[in-house]
């Protein structure tokens, strides 16, 4: 014998249908906001918390279904890449605090490296690799590693 079912009530009901985003209408100035902050260093879930903004699956779902939002959307993970290159570079070329000048008795300023900041550098650059890794598009990726392109001029200035 089965047991009859529990009637839900409209309270209840309403709750499950509640969703953290918004209906999906595709319009350009929703997608300069998505792109804008993507540039500003956002990942898609902190994009899509606050209220009136697409949820994640939409925003994963535009990618396919408009090629124009792929693009952009692209670039702006590759822009925003170059600046966490640049980041790396900073992190790399800065080297306050790595040493601490000491003089000795006998009047001799000697360097001792500070090896807790030059592993945070490191560990700050390890970071900034792997969020490159992950958040480059998959396109420019080729066995799990990114392909970093840089023109003659830029190899230069380095």
């Amino acid at each position: 014998m089965t047991k009859p079912r529990k009637k839900i009530s409209t309270v209840h009901a309403k709750k499950r249908r509640d969703h953290t985003g918004i209906v999906s209408t595709y319009n350009e100035k929703m997608v300069a906001k998505i792109i804008g902050q993507i540039l500003a260093g956002k990942t898609v879930r902190e994009i899509t918390k606050p209220t009136g903004m697409p949820c994640q699956q939409t925003i994963f779902n535009w990618r396919l279904k408009y090629p124009e939002f792929r693009e952009q959307y692209d670039m702006a993970m590759r822009d925003y890449t170059d600046q966490c290159l640049l980041d790396m570079l900073a992190i790399a070329n800065d080297d306050t605090g790595d040493f601490e000048k000491v003089t000795s008795p006998d009047g001799l300023t000697r360097k001792i490296g500070q090896p807790v900041n030059v592993n945070r550098g490191k560990l700050r650059v390890d970071a900034l690799k792997f969020y490159i890794t992950y958040k480059a598009p998959k396109s420019d990726q080729v066995n799990n590693q990114v392909v970093i392109m840089i023109s003659q001029r830029d190899a230069e200035s380095l």
